[in-house]
């Protein structure tokens, strides 16, 4: 723990320089130049006798990121009074951006001189680097149609231009359209129980292009030769030269309702959204001497609703104010169709699990691919009459043990203000999806999770039932709880005594969770106690966030793990994660 290095450092810049002319009183021209540069440097070693590197021979590796991104925008904006009941608003514009990334660096293992933590002190060295570069450049408008100011139609239209697709493909349109009237001001509703009341509705489209570098393949070179030529192998996937962006199309209605002068809100919206030609990597056999073979396929449909519930339940003439929200949400997704012949495919995998798209279900099925235990009709499982432990499958099978995807989510928010000091509290909330845990199979490898402790002397009872052999052999339930104590260790030892061996649903946790995500109390100065005239306001405040949670299931590490992963395909993984930062601070903002 001391002698373990890891290290880095990363200096950045951004910069924004936004330049605006009004030509007209209509017409106003803007153009935006920004920028965002770093440089990450990174250094790590493990000396010698460390449990994972190699050979505990130890290891070290150092790295030198570059990246940047520019974007430049000149957009046209103009307003236009047709009647006066008609106006109309309307935006043309256009926009470059450039991603580029640069990573170099050394990787070296097996020390010769102890406590000689430099790249040439090792035995073997091989180089780091990657390059990473991509452009797209958009032509889009938008606009908005008004009628007396309570009715309202929304447009807008993009072209893409991607340098990650081919010439004949590049090029992809997505527009959109909403609408929303103010059925208050319509029908000129006057009335102190509705204060507001308006509907919406929209179309939209949205296109991706996906990342760079997957029209072609490419060689990768290694550190060995042949003739004193260096070798090099190829890209394991079968690439397409033809490769179409994604689109997603969606669409949406709801109402947004005020009671009571407004201190009663309510807004509920219902959307559906179907996703095509998404870019997929599908497996194939080896004896084409690849692994998967790149196409545009599948398509995957969500739906579901969200609803937002406010309140001012206190507002009194001393200045006290309570304010309250309540939002929720509910998402189902739902694979549609994956590749002609393809019913599942494969997302994520790490010891013991696979995150797959199964036709018919939703995205993010877990997959065990270890041990199951042995279960009679009603799902118990069913014990060893000799040895007092249960029974499992004599070899690896496949089990599903769930999705990944939560039942809903939600968030409850309060503001209390009185006389210049204000309280907010945030509370999260998940409901719902299961996540595999590495960190419990090497807590029970290892002996660390508290609840290996329960029958260490010996007197250990597995729950179950009695098994027994039927005339085939098959193994079948007595009837009878067990009650054959042994030895902890023996037990835990058939859930999980290797990376490679577990019973896969053993490491299945709840997500669900209700968190105290954020405290913060606040108070600004009045006029009358600013410490110069030049400042024209002053607060001071303190806060807190992730403090702690009313509701975890989770069994020694956060359920907010798997959103750690970046890859959206490993949701439903925790591998070893760190625990969440619980952070307290200081705030002071002063106004000149």
């Amino acid at each position: 723990m001391h002698e373990n290095h890891n290290e880095d450092r990363r200096d950045r810049i951004i910069g924004l320089l936004r330049l605006s002319y009004d030509f007209a009183s209509w017409l106003k021209v803007t153009a935006t130049g920004g920028t965002d540069f770093y440089t990450d440097q990174r250094f790590r070693y493990r000396p010698i006798n460390t449990y994972q590197s190699l050979n505990r021979k130890g290891d070290i590796r150092e790295e030198v990121i570059r990246a940047r991104e520019d974007n430049f925008d000149i957009l046209a904006s103009s307003n236009f009074k047709l009647t006066d009941d008609i106006k109309l608003s309307a935006n043309l514009g256009a926009s470059h951006q450039n991603r580029y990334l640069r990573m170099t660096g050394n990787s070296g293992n097996q020390f010769i001189v102890p406590n000689l933590f430099v790249i040439n002190n090792t035995t073997t060295n091989s180089y780091i680097f990657d390059l990473i570069e991509s452009k797209i450049n958009s032509a889009y408008l938008s606009g908005q149609f008004s009628y007396k100011d309570y009715w309202f139609v929304d447009f807008s239209a993009r072209n893409d231009w991607s340098s990650t697709l081919s010439k004949e493909n590049n090029s992809f349109f997505y527009p959109s359209v909403s609408s929303s009237l103010v059925l208050s001001d319509a029908f000129k509703w006057q009335s102190d129980a509705l204060s507001f009341a308006k509907i919406r509705a929209s179309w939209a489209q949205a296109g991706s292009s996906g990342n760079p570098y997957q029209l072609t393949g490419a060689y990768s070179l290694n550190q060995y030769t042949h003739g004193g030529v260096p070798m090099a192998s190829y890209t394991e996937i079968i690439p397409d030269p033809n490769l179409k962006n994604e689109l997603t199309t969606s669409i949406e209605a709801g109402a947004d309702l005020r009671f009571l002068k407004n201190r009663l809100s309510f807004s509920f919206t219902y959307y559906q959204a179907k996703t095509k030609n998404q870019i997929l990597d599908v497996p194939i056999a080896p004896s084409s001497l690849y692994v998967k073979n790149r196409i545009n396929a599948g398509e995957i449909s969500n739906r579901g609703i969200e609803f937002v519930l406010g309140a001012t339940p206190v507002k009194s003439e001393s200045g006290f104010e309570w304010n309250t929200t309540f939002n929720y949400n509910r998402n189902r997704n739902k694979v549609e169709s994956l590749y002609p012949g393809v019913e599942s495919f494969l997302l994520a995998t790490d010891r013991g699990i696979n995150v797959v798209a199964e036709v018919g279900k939703p995205f993010g099925q877990l997959i065990g691919t270890q041990f199951a235990w042995i279960k009679d009709e009603q799902g118990n499982r069913l014990i060893d009459p000799t040895t007092g432990l249960p029974l499992r499958t004599a070899g690896r099978v496949e089990t599903d043990l769930g999705n990944a995807q939560p039942d809903w989510l939600g968030g409850f928010a309060n503001t209390v203000k009185y006389k210049g000091f204000n309280l907010y509290a945030l509370v999260d909330i998940r409901q719902g999806g299961v996540i595999f845990s590495q960190s419990n199979r090497e807590q029970i490898i290892y002996g660390t999770s508290t609840k290996t402790l329960e029958g260490r002397d010996g007197t250990y009872i597995a729950e179950g039932m009695v098994g027994q052999k039927d005339g085939s052999g098959n193994w079948t339930s007595t009837g009878t709880k067990n009650s054959k104590q042994v030895a902890a260790q023996d037990y835990w030892n058939m859930v999980a005594s290797d990376k490679e061996v577990m019973v896969s649903e053993e490491m299945i946790n709840d997500m669900s969770y209700i968190a105290m995500r954020e405290i913060s109390l606040s108070y600004s100065f009045p006029k009358k106690l600013m410490p110069h005239k030049l400042v024209s306001s002053l607060k001071l405040g303190v806060y807190g966030r992730n403090l702690f949670y009313f509701q975890r299931k989770t069994d020694g590490f956060s359920p907010e793990a798997s959103a750690f992963n970046v890859n959206n395909s490993s949701i439903g993984i925790e591998s070893t994660s760190l625990p969440m930062m619980r952070t307290f601070g200081i705030n002071l903002t002063v106004g000149l």
